[in-house]
């Protein structure tokens, strides 16, 4: 990536049950909420409203998958698009009428997406399928047509992200929607996909509040922090947000039944109250209070952090894993993170997130992750892990470059017999079309890309001619533009 977020996101509320935590380094995840996707449906958040979802239960976060569908060949296959193709998402992607809808109308609707990890983006990009699709067929390209994209190259969205979409007016009954969140920086993107019930008229007034929240709970209570969560309330429509009133004022809102409160002091009793709302106003009855003593400030620190949860391995290759785990808490903070590698000690970290490198094919390997805070305290190990790397594939003498590898600012590869210098993170990023790679061959040119963007000094080939690069160029012939000189 071009640039890194460092701050490192020691306590992030999940959403759900297991929902994966990342800091802002790591890759990016996310999963539509509004209106409730098919994989958010089938979380405890979403209200179990679909049983069969796979993996989607814990991480409706992580359908990831090559980005540029529907043109990119090895983006999402037919009958696989709402698993993106992903192990243990398959359950999404039998196709029949059985997984809950949600009621829309024509027009203009809004839609949320939840994101777990923010990241740098290329664009927005939602599909729905055609009038007179068969329901009871697997999901392929030639039911979807495209209704909108939304631009957003470079930009590092919030955590929540609405977006405006127009569902065309010749579309009733039950239909899907398929959106797709391409990144920027790396060669893939994360989908979703929504079943609705498109109503065609006006709209019926909503006039019915949601129900009270319940189960409210502190789930972590320090002298400057206090963790709540809650179970999520139902309405007619949909939930909208919910509040968070302590000793009966609000003090803030979300979209998600976990809330940090970080604005207390210690040895100090509060109350709290949360209430849903819906996207007409409706407001539900307050939940059952909660009462949430912080204890005094320690002078001396003995309590070690809790265990991480949640460690899992990620974008495994012949060679590397990624692992990530969700943030544990300490009664005073958690200051870092040590990573075992078959029980011996690889890595210090204060992020959520670490690809372990320079691993050997065909091999399993063994992790877990011990947080420890400032004083020195450390928790119980994790549960242990096992991650297998895949086979490595034959060499190309000519080509080092490897789609599944993960490469890091400078390091250099070989393609078709050319060395390439990587200008930021990228996997999966062809060399020789893709401008996070830097041809630095001397005297050496390639065919020029339309899609790729150069800097003063490439070379490129064109219609038999080669030219040089002035300055930044992207989708400028060489031949009709300022930027390119003819080389001599």
């Amino acid at each position: 990536m071009k640039m890194k977020l460092m701050k490192p996101l020691m306590l992030v509320a999940t959403i759900g049950v297991g929902l994966v935590a990342f800091n802002q380094e790591s890759l990016a995840h996310g999963y539509i909420l509004q209106p409730e996707s098919r994989a958010y449906k089938g979380t405890a958040s979403g209200g179990n409203l679909n049983k069969e979802v796979g993996r989607a239960q814990w991480e409706p976060q992580s359908i990831e998958a090559p980005k540029g569908f529907p043109s990119v060949a090895n983006s999402p296959q037919d009958g696989k698009i709402a698993s993106g193709g992903v192990s243990g998402f398959e359950p999404m992607d039998v196709q029949n009428t059985n997984w809950h809808q949600t009621d829309i109308n024509t027009g203009k609707l809004d839609i949320t997406w939840q994101l777990t990890a923010p990241h740098s983006t290329h664009s927005w990009n939602y599909f729905i399928t055609k009038q007179g699709w068969n329901p009871n067929e697997p999901l392929k390209r030639e039911n979807l047509e495209k209704i909108s994209t939304k631009n957003d190259f470079g930009k590092i969205p919030e955590k929540i992200v609405t977006q405006q979409i127009t569902i065309p007016s010749d579309r009733t009954g039950y239909h899907v929607i398929v959106g797709a969140w391409d990144i920027s920086d790396t060669d893939f993107a994360f989908y979703q996909v929504i079943d609705v019930n498109v109503k065609n008229g006006p709209v019926e007034e909503d006039t019915q509040a949601p129900t009270s929240p319940t189960e409210l709970k502190a789930n972590h209570t320090a002298f400057n922090q206090i963790k709540l969560s809650w179970k999520s309330s139902t309405d007619n429509v949909g939930i909208s947000k919910y509040e968070i009133l302590r000793d009966g004022k609000v003090i803030d809102s979300t979209k998600d039944t976990a809330f940090d409160d970080l604005n207390v002091t210690e040895k100090t009793t509060y109350r709290y109250e949360i209430r849903a709302l819906d996207a007409a106003g409706n407001v539900s009855k307050n939940s059952k209070a909660l009462t949430v003593k912080t204890p005094e400030k320690p002078l001396i620190d003995t309590e070690k952090p809790s265990t991480p949860e949640g460690l899992m391995g990620h974008m495994t290759t012949a060679t590397s894993t990624m692992l990530h785990w969700n943030a544990s808490t300490d009664n005073v903070a958690v200051t870092g993170y040590e990573i075992y590698r078959d029980g011996k000690s690889i890595k210090v970290t204060t992020d959520l997130m670490y690809t372990d490198k320079e691993l050997k094919a065909n091999t399993t390997y063994k992790y877990s992750i011990v947080a420890f805070d400032a004083a020195g305290n450390r928790s119980a190990n994790s549960q242990i892990i096992s991650v297998t790397t895949k086979e490595q594939e034959k060499p190309d003498p000519s080509t080092t470059w490897n789609a599944n590898t993960v490469y890091l600012y400078n390091e250099k590869v070989m393609y078709n017999g050319l060395e390439y210098k990587a200008r930021w993170w990228t996997q999966g990023e062809q060399p020789d079309i893709s401008d996070v790679w830097q041809l630095i061959t001397p005297n050496a040119s390639v065919d020029w890309n339309s899609s790729k963007a150069y800097t003063g000094g490439d070379k490129v080939v064109y219609q038999g001619n080669n030219y040089i690069a002035k300055w930044w160029s992207q989708n400028n012939r060489p031949d009709q533009t300022d930027s390119w000189m003819l080389e001599k």
